[in-house]
């Protein structure tokens, strides 16, 4: 029994050995940047890196920095107060109480 757990122990590291390194930092990957024209003419600026994205609206001018969720299909980026969800070049930004806001990306 113990050399079967040992055999197992072993086999993980190697696996992790045999990682990329680009996959132990995802902080590291290339950011995306994308433009976002809402529904009103608000302008959304998003720089997508690793599992966060920071969102800067033209509007206020400041940037929020979100960590990634749990989404079935597409993204999500949420601080609590804030939110980017969406799929291909559709989002929905929300705003704290604010009401949603349908977005597209612009190409």
């Amino acid at each position: 029994m113990k050399s079967a757990l040992l055999s197992v122990v072993i086999a993980g590291f190697s696996l992790v050995a045999l990682a990329p390194a680009a996959a132990a930092s995802p902080a590291s990957a290339k950011p995306i940047k994308a433009t976002y024209t809402c529904a009103g003419g608000q302008k959304l600026y998003v720089v997508f890196q690793g599992n966060q994205a920071t969102v800067t609206t033209a509007k206020s001018g400041k940037a929020i920095v979100m960590p990634q969720g749990m989404a079935a299909d597409g993204f999500l980026y949420t601080d609590g107060s804030h939110s980017l969800r969406g799929r291909g070049d559709n989002a929905t930004w929300t705003s704290g109480g604010s009401k949603p806001l349908d977005c597209t990306a612009k190409g």
